[in-house]
C-alpha cells in the first residue's frame, strides 16, 4: 500500500470496528468488492474505498458513530457537514487535506476519506419504477441549482436550461433541505422488501442498480489482511459491473479515478484552511 491507501485503510478498519460492535450488515462495494476478490485488497493504481449499508443500517451508523469514532476522524454528511452536496456519506481523517477536483469550490470539510453509501429499495413494478427514477432526476436538478455547474449537473440542454432557472431564480438554493427530502422519499421503499436494491451516489439508472439477492447475507473476503463482507455473489454483482472481471487490464486501463487539487497527508484542513484565510 502507498501512504494514501494506508491512511484510507485506517479509516476502512475503523468503521468496520464500529459495524461489528453495532453488528451492522454492510458490503464493500464496486471497485472496493472487485479489489478484494482479485487482488486481496485495493487495485493497485486506485486508491477508492467504498461501503454500503442497508437504510436501517446506514441511518444506525449515522447516528452512532460520531460517538465512537476518534477525534481526528469524521462522519461527513449533509446532517454534519451543511453544505456537503450528496445523499451519501464520507469518513473523513481530520489529520490531512484531500480537497477533490470537483469539489474543491465548496465550504465543506476536506480531507482523505473512504465512501459510506445508505442503500435503499426499488418499487417492484415498472411502472411505479419509472416514476421512481423520475422523481430521482427532479431531485437531482434541485440539488445542483445551488452547486458549481461543474458539479453533479446533466450535460443536455433541458437539464442545464432548467440548472440555470433555478440557479439563477434561487427556487432550490437550500442543497440541505433538498437532500433531506429526497431522503425522505428514498425511505419509503425499505431494502427489506424490495427485488431489487440502490445505491444512491452519482448513478441513476435502472442498470446501475442490483438484486437484492446478489448482496444477501453477504459473503468474507479479505481486504489488505483484513476480514471484510462483499455482496454474497460477488461474481454476478462485478460481472454486470465490470464485465469480464478476472481478466487483465491492459496499461492504459490502469487508471485511477480520484482526481484532487491538494492531498497533503501531514497538514489538517483545519490547518490549511486556517493558512489560506491568513493568506486573504
Amino acid at each position: 500500500m502507498n501512504d494514501l491507501q494506508k491512511t484510507e485503510f485506517d479509516l476502512l478498519r475503523e468503521l468496520i470496528r464500529i459495524c461489528d460492535t453495532l453488528e451492522l450488515k454492510y458490503y464493500l462495494v464496486c471497485g472496493s468488492a472487485l479489489g478484494a476478490v482479485k487482488y486481496g485488497g485495493f487495485i493497485p493504481w486506485d486508491d477508492d474505498i467504498d461501503v454500503a449499508l442497508p437504510r436501517p443500517d446506514y441511518e444506525l451508523l449515522c447516528q452512532k458513530a460520531p460517538s465512537m469514532l476518534p477525534n481526528d476522524m469524521f462522519l461527513q454528511n449533509f446532517i454534519t457537514d451543511p453544505n456537503y452536496p450528496i445523499l451519501s456519506s464520507k469518513l473523513r481523517d481530520l489529520n490531512t487535506t484531500y480537497i477533490e477536483k470537483n469539489m474543491q469550490d465548496l465550504d465543506i470539510v476536506h480531507g482523505v476519506f473512504i465512501d459510506v453509501f445508505p442503500i435503499d429499495g426499488l418499487p417492484n413494478t415498472a411502472s411505479e419504477q419509472k416514476k421512481y427514477l423520475k422523481k430521482l432526476h427532479a431531485f437531482e436538478r434541485r440539488r445542483s441549482a445551488n452547486l458549481p455547474r461543474k458539479y453533479g449537473v446533466g450535460i443536455g440542454l433541458r437539464s442545464l436550461g432548467i440548472y440555470w432557472i433555478n440557479r439563477l431564480t434561487g427556487i432550490y438554493r437550500n442543497t440541505g433541505k433538498t437532500l433531506r427530502k429526497l431522503t425522505e422519499y428514498v425511505k419509503r421503499y425499505s431494502p427489506e422488501k424490495a427485488e431489487i436494491w440502490c445505491i444512491h451516489h452519482e448513478e441513476r439508472s435502472l442498470s446501475a442498480f442490483n438484486s437484492a439477492e446478489w448482496y444477501g447475507e453477504g459473503t468474507e473476503a479479505v481486504f489488505e489482511g483484513l476480514t471484510v463482507m462483499i455482496p454474497e455473489k460477488y461474481d454476478l454483482y462485478l460481472t454486470k459491473r465490470y464485465g469480464n472481471w478476472r481478466a487483465d487490464l491492459s496499461d492504459d486501463q490502469k487508471v485511477g479515478h480520484h482526481y484532487y487539487t491538494v492531498c497533503d497527508l501531514d497538514l489538517p484542513y483545519a490547518e490549511y484552511k486556517r493558512r489560506l484565510q491568513g493568506n486573504d
